[in-house]
């Protein structure tokens, strides 16, 4: 189903009438009749005049008004997003990353370990180890 923007500006041209034209007939603006066509309603000043200018706009170009305000109530309709199911790569891809970051982690872990632990084992080496004897007579 086609916004009520899209719907208007349909009929207009179809029946080869310019905007201007109808902004003159009307006496609505022609802000606001652009407003309309690009479905920009936020834009006008309230539902009341909103629905005003759709009535005129609407009965300018032989248009049914109450049918168009009708359009107006009805929820604009959603776009929706295809569902994109992931690939078998990407499947894969994942089952790979996942061990291989959890293996990188231990041997960081490891590695820090290692290299923190190894002063500590040097200095009680060093402590406990007898002085060597120098000068031996003989």
């Amino acid at each position: 189903m086609e916004s009520l923007g899209t719907y208007l500006k349909y009929h207009r041209e179809a029946r080869g009438v310019a905007l201007d034209d109808v902004a003159a007939t009307t006496r609505v603006p022609l802000a606001s009749l652009r407003s309309i066509e690009e479905d920009r309603l936020d834009d006008l000043p309230g539902e009341v005049f909103v629905r005003g200018f759709l009535r005129a706009y609407s009965r300018c170009i032989g248009l049914d008004p109450e049918d168009v305000v009708a359009r107006l109530d009805r929820p604009a309709p959603k776009p929706t997003l295809p569902h994109i199911p992931p690939t078998d790569t990407d499947l894969r891809r994942r089952r790979i990353t996942t061990p291989a970051l959890l293996l990188v982690l231990i041997l960081a872990f490891l590695l820090a370990a290692l290299v923190l632990w190894r002063p500590f084992t040097e200095s009680s080496y060093s402590a406990n180890t007898p002085a060597p004897i120098s000068g031996t007579s003989g």
